[in-house]
Formats: C-alpha cells, sequence, structure tokens
C-alpha cells in the first residue's frame, strides 16, 4: 500500500464552466469512499466557496501557503486543501503542480476542463501546456473508460485539413511505441496488441480513395511488427472499436481528435478519462468540456470528474506496486 498522505493536485479549470461544480460534486461523493487520500486544489478559493454555498455543499477546505506545504497535509485532518492566494492562470497553476510532483510532495494532477489558451497563432489545451512545462517531445493523450476502451488520438487539436500533411511514417512509428509502453506500465498489458486507424474511406480502397493508406500507414505497421510491436492495421475506425469492445485489442491509434472521442461520446456520454502520456507524470482529465449552456444551473454530471480523480489515483497505485516488484536480471 503507498504510505500516507497521497496527495492529489486539482486545478478547478475555467471560473466560468463547470469545473468548479463538478469538482466540488465529485469530491464530496469520494471523501467518504477514499482512504489516506488529499486533494490539493489550485484555482481562486471564493470560487469554490461560492460554488459549494449555491450546491449547499461543504467540503471544509483549509487554505494554505506554499511554505506549509507538505507538513500541512500531514498535520491537518481535512482532506481538502486550497493553495492561498492562487491566481487563474492555467499555466502557472500547472507549473506549480508539476513542480510539486517532481518534489514527491504531490503524486499526481487531474485537471478540470477548461477552454484552449492562445499561444502565438495556436489555441493549445491542457496537453499542449504541458508537454511545454515538462519538456516533453512526444507526448499524446489516451481516452480510456474502464477496461472497455483505449484510444489514442496522433494529431491532437489541429483543424482537420492539416491532419493529412501531418502524417509521416515517423509519427506514426513514435506514436505506436508511445502507447504501447504506457499500455505496459500504466494498466500492466504484457505485450499490448493495438490497431491503426485508416485515415480514408474503406482504408483507401488500394489507393482509389486516398494514398495515406498505402504510402504512410501500412508501411508504419510492417516497421512496428519488425520491431516486435504487435500493430494490426490500417483498418477502419469502427472496426477497431468493435474489436476492442470484444477484447481482441489492447488499443488503438487514431489519427486525429474526434475519430478518437466520437465512439466515447457515443457508448458512454461524459464518461470517460483522458490520460495524458510521456509527459514523466501522472495527469488526468474528464473527457467533457467547460458546458457553457448549463453553468450555474447545478444541473452538471460530476462521473467524468470522479472517473478522472479515481484513475488518478489507481495509477499511482499502480505505479508504486511496479516500483516495488524485483527487476528482471
Amino acid at each position: 500500500m503507498i504510505s500516507s498522505p497521497l496527495v492529489i493536485a486539482v486545478t478547478m479549470g475555467d471560473r466560468d464552466g463547470i469545473g468548479p461544480e463538478v469538482l466540488v460534486k465529485a469530491l464530496s461523493k469520494l471523501i467518504p469512499q477514499v482512504k489516506n487520500v488529499k486533494f490539493l486544489i489550485f484555482g481562486d478559493s471564493s470560487v469554490l466557496r461560492k460554488v459549494q454555498r449555491r450546491l449547499r455543499i461543504k467540503l471544509h477546505e483549509r487554505l494554505l501557503r506554499a511554505k506549509e506545504i507538505p507538513s500541512a497535509f500531514f498535520s491537518w485532518k481535512t482532506p481538502v486543501f486550497c493553495m492561498k492566494d492562487i491566481t487563474d492562470d492555467i499555466k502557472e497553476n500547472l507549473s506549480t503542480a508539476v513542480s510539486l510532483i517532481r518534489r514527491n510532495v504531490v503524486s499526481a494532477l487531474v485537471t478540470m476542463p477548461a477552454r484552449k489558451v492562445r499561444d502565438g497563432k495556436r489555441a493549445i489545451g491542457h496537453t499542449e501546456l504541458l508537454a511545454q512545462i515538462t519538456g516533453a517531445k512526444e507526448f499524446g493523450m489516451l481516452f480510456f473508460h474502464e477496461k472497455k476502451l483505449r484510444i489514442m488520438p496522433l494529431s491532437l487539436h489541429i483543424p482537420l485539413r492539416d491532419v493529412s500533411g501531418s502524417l509521416s511514417i515517423e509519427k506514426v512509428v513514435s506514436g505506436v511505441r508511445l502507447l504501447s509502453a504506457h499500455l505496459e506500465s500504466d494498466f500492466s498489458i504484457k505485450e499490448p496488441k493495438i490497431g491503426l486507424s485508416a485515415l480514408n474511406p474503406h482504408s483507401g480502397e488500394g489507393g482509389f480513395l486516398g494514398e495515406e493508406e498505402e504510402s504512410i500507414l501500412s508501411p508504419s505497421v510492417a516497421q512496428l511488427q519488425k520491431e516486435g510491436i504487435r500493430c494490426i492495421g490500417p483498418h477502419n475506425s469502427y472496426e477497431l472499436v468493435v474489436r476492442m469492445l470484444r477484447g481482441e485489442l489492447d488499443g488503438v491509434v487514431a489519427l486525429y481528435h474526434d475519430q478518437a472521442l466520437v465512439p466515447f461520446k457515443i457508448l458512454f456520454g461524459n464518461r470517460g478519462v483522458n490520460i495524458t502520456l510521456g509527459i514523466g507524470i501522472i495527469r488526468t482529465s474528464p473527457l467533457h468540456g467547460t458546458a457553457d449552456d448549463i453553468v450555474g444551473l447545478g444541473v452538471a454530471e460530476p462521473q467524468g470528474a470522479i472517473d478522472a480523480i479515481v484513475a488518478a489515483i489507481r495509477l499511482v497505485e499502480q505505479k508504486s506496486r511496479l516500483a516495488k516488484e524485483p527487476k528482471e536480471v
């Protein structure tokens, strides 16, 4: 078992989205169930208090300064802490959380939904910001729902018209390698079997409906198989999803964001978790967005936030178990 306390950092996301609401609801449900876990919340504490009053929920959180970390986690029984005088700056909050994880003060990071931020001419999200902060060169998002679906989109937040031009054998091979490594380390799947999605209808029909399958995707699969990675494809994404639900595949690499996300939305609604791969820390988030149309109505469903927090705790436990296992000679 992990020594107490296990501390999970949580960002509230956009103050004007449903992030604060689903976080308060999620913590109120989880706190009676989880043992030896404390939560360090990043964001405006006044927003958190306002949401609690509106929902008639009390988390009994304690405000603390940076110099009180980590002693406060041992000194106080309350499971919820908020950073005092924290800003709403997403990048600053993420940087602080990453620093605490690297110092082994915090075990994992969970982020509530936030809008994309401008970085030059691009709009980027938490994943790209975390890659910048951690210095990760190869990173990705894994969408996952319990043990039923695990899909990694190869490209993140780019226009659909740019997807084809972003593909290369090197990028595909690197992405499948990344997913394979994390399926082994995070899910204890030995020699995972991975499916690679096609880009074009009917997998390109031998080049008549697109050439990416012949010029990029099939050669990528051949190279991966030579490396000993169990990869099949390219196949239509719906075929791969069905095969994964049957237990025939351990993971799927999709080629763009919605190709990966649509199956989750259709099958599970707002259930499911986004796990960031390749950044050297454990980070999870719900699969839904800020849901601006229902902000303040008190009807936001917290299950996605619950799933993300529980997934982070389980990943920490998995990491701890693997660290204790004897190394193979």
